[in-house]
């Protein structure tokens, strides 16, 4: 571009070309020949260094470039280019005002002044400060404006600088800058022609200084925005003759890109418009990796909904609203049920495949579909702002449960699922973000408590249930020392002659306080904290002793039955090898222990479960799979792992009398397992009626209260002397 094109600049446009000086993202420095004195600085350069105005009007050049001496320095500026009165572009090292150093290319030239006093400019450009002067600029747009042109001067701190050259000089400098920035440059005129451009611009756009003089800037527009950008543009540039913002253009060869434009509007002395100055900077990438760090930062990234942090923010604006309004909302906390055990089997492929889809279900059944958010795993939460009645409240979770209770076809598997719910409500149950939440959380756990595939809205009877939990928690870690449990024996019989060769281990909590606590209750707090195996270790060897006492004693073969957590085998690492040599300590063979796991132990595919069942059955420990048929039964298994005994449920023995589809159950599940070489326990067997049907279709052994409740190992003794055959 020809400094021609920029050069019909006149006086009275001198703070306009302060205004383009200052919305360069360029550096801009003035400086005295003789004391290297600055004189004038632009935004970017206060922004990039760290200065103040006043504190910069105090320094030399040589200050911002301390591994530049000064007589290195002035012999560069001795040595310019007679024709051009330039350096070519170099690089040094600058220092901000906190000690950090950055590397920047620089330009310097020498604008002659008519008065003999000549001055040199310097321009440069750290690539790493573009962000940060993005934001400067977008920041500027709060300021005040000020109250006149020379107040303006006086902010930037230009006195002494630019207002100081004659028009010819000002010219000068707009030129150079137009020439040399790194920032991209287009002039206009009134109409949109192009009157020049810089080398900066055809890098940006494919088109040269030839191609792009004498054209309509329109040439540029990308088709992205509407009439109605355009139109709001320009009258905030015919309002104040200046605008700045975002616009995505597209280049020669088609390609769109987005940049950050600065127009400003030069004037004739009449007042109408002579031309436009218009600077940008190419910002596509690192608009796209903003908007994906984002994107990462904000959802999560399998099912595309808010995650955990962006529902938090969403949260706390929606309280922040309903306490305006004072009005109340809802939290539903969504949970799928039997979730883990969907992984286990089918594998992560197929989870990961439930999950999209559920997300996509739970958001149908809202009206805000961006109030939904996924917080972990299979954990989804609601946001339900203005509620008019809990009528509508009621409506999303049932129509959440009818959809996610229909069949999902999830590539050649299809699979029914349920959820449990949890909700809580502002102001009624929290007044803030994170006890919302909570709440609902103990409410879902709740409706998980009442046989899942429900609901549950929270009370003030969870919050006491939970601080009961945490005081449970650290007494049980205080339990096994202070020896408070106990281990009761109860009778397993053999059903067609009675005879007492069997027994189950149960392990009871003889709280100083509170009395007798059930399992039930304390179990899965112990699993949940993993203090299940030092409990589980003890019951072994309990039982282990007792089974060496009635084996020499009563009878050779006798077995005693435990129940071994699938906490245990996953997660905490049960010292099995341990039992093992404590067996040998006994002088006891592994036949003596009966170890009881539940169905959905076989579904790990974990290596580390598989090795220890297989473990059992080498070292001769017989395996019992409990409450058999209330869970995902895996027959296929039953071979594989060397199953001995299965357990019926005693949901299904309850009803025998009463009930033919229960009667046909337990039939048929005795005659495949003998088919299979195992033998079979009834559970929870209460009437002699039980009993005798039981026995009828061949079932091997029985435990319930028609024999005996659990009992302490001193009354077991008594009855097994009684009974051994």
């Amino acid at each position: 571009m020809q400094e021609k094109s920029v050069c019909m600049l006149g006086r009275e446009n001198i703070f306009h070309f302060q205004s383009i000086f200052d919305d360069m993202l360029d550096m801009v420095v003035m400086f005295e020949p003789e004391t290297l004195r600055l004189v004038y600085f632009n935004h970017a350069a206060s922004d990039c260094l760290g200065y103040s105005r006043d504190e910069l009007l105090q320094m030399t050049i040589c200050q911002l470039c301390p591994q530049l001496p000064e007589f290195e320095f002035r012999h560069r500026i001795n040595s310019l280019d007679t024709r051009t009165r330039s350096l070519e572009r170099f690089e040094t090292v600058k220092r901000r005002k906190d000690g950090t150093d950055f590397s920047a290319d620089v330009l310097i030239h020498l604008v002659k002044k008519t008065d003999g006093n000549d001055i040199f400019v310097g321009i440069a450009r750290a690539q790493d400060e573009l962000q940060p002067l993005l934001e400067s600029v977008s920041a500027d747009e709060k300021k005040p404006a000020p109250a006149s042109d020379a107040a303006y001067a006086e902010e930037i701190g230009i006195l002494g600088g630019i207002e100081r050259l004659q028009a010819e000089e000002a010219e000068q400098l707009v030129a150079l800058m137009v020439l040399h920035s790194s920032e991209s440059m287009l002039i206009t005129d009134s109409l949109g022609i192009i009157l020049g451009v810089n080398r900066a611009f055809t890098e940006v756009t494919g088109y040269t200084s030839e191609e792009a003089v004498g054209k309509n800037s329109s040439i540029l527009r990308s088709g992205r925005h509407n009439r109605n950008f355009y139109r709001d543009m320009w009258e905030d540039i015919n309002a104040s003759g200046h605008w700045h913002g975002e616009i995505w253009n597209r280049r020669k060869n088609g390609e769109l890109y987005l940049e950050w434009i600065t127009i400003n509007t030069l004037y004739n002395k009449d007042k109408s418009i002579r031309s436009y100055v218009g600077l940008f900077s190419d910002i596509t990438k690192k608009k796209t990796s903003d908007e994906l760090v984002w994107q990462q930062a904000n959802f999560d990234m399998l099912t595309g909904l808010p995650n955990r942090y962006m529902f938090q923010s969403r949260l706390e604006l929606e309280i922040k609203k309903a306490r305006q309004d004072r009005s109340s909302m809802a939290l539903l906390f969504v949970d799928i049920d039997n979730f883990k055990e969907v992984n286990d089997s089918l594998g992560h492929n197929i989870g990961d495949l439930l999950l999209v889809e559920a997300a996509q279900r739970i958001q149908i059944c809202v009206t805000e579909p961006d109030a939904v958010a996924r917080i972990s795993g299979d954990e989804f939460v609601v946001i339900i702002p203005a509620l008019e009645d809990i009528g509508s409240v009621e409506r999303v979770v049932q129509h959440i449960m009818d959809r996610m209770g229909e069949a999902f076809q999830l590539g050649e598997e299809k699979l029914f699922v349920s959820v449990s719910i949890g909700v809580s409500f502002y102001p009624e149950d929290a007044a803030n973000a994170e006890s919302l939440l909570k709440n609902s959380g103990q409410a879902m756990h709740a409706a998980k408590a009442q046989g899942r595939k429900s609901y549950c809205y929270f009370t003030s009877s969870m919050q006491n249930t939970a601080k009961m939990k945490r005081k449970m928690v650290n007494e049980l870690r205080e339990a096994l020392d202070k020896e408070q449990f106990r281990v009761v024996y109860q009778p397993i019989v053999t059903l067609n002659n009675g005879a007492l060769h069997k027994a189950e281990a149960l392990i009871r909590w003889q709280h100083p306080i509170r009395g007798l606590i059930s399992p039930a209750e304390f179990i899965p707090v112990a699993e949940e904290i993993g203090i299940i195996t030092a409990i589980g270790d003890w019951v072994f060897r309990e039982a282990a002793k007792q089974a060496a006492r009635w084996r020499a004693l009563y009878y050779a073969k006798f077995q005693i039955s435990i129940n071994v957590s699938p906490v245990q085998f996953r997660y905490y690492g049960a010292n099995f090898e341990a039992w093992l040599q404590y067996l040998d300590e006994l002088k006891l063979s592994g036949q003596s222990i009966v170890v009881e796991i539940t169905e959905g132990l076989l579904l790990d595919v974990h290596a580390s479960v598989t090795s220890q069942l297989l473990a059992f059955r080498d070292a001769g420990i017989r395996v019992s799979l409990d409450d058999f048929g209330t869970g995902y039964s895996a027959l296929s298994y039953l071979k594989k792992f060397d199953i001995d005994y299965l357990k019926i449920d005693q949901t299904f023995v309850r009803d025998l009398a009463h009930d033919a589809n229960d009667m046909a159950l337990c039939e048929a599940i005795i005659v495949m397992a003998h088919k299979l070489g195992l033998k079979v326990i009834a559970e929870g067997i209460e009437t002699e009626e039980q009993r005798r049907l039981l026995t009828d279709v061949g079932c091997d052994y029985g435990q319930g209260y028609l024999f005996s409740t659990p009992i302490p190992a001193e009354e077991f003794e008594l009855r097994l002397k009684m009974t051994v055959v």
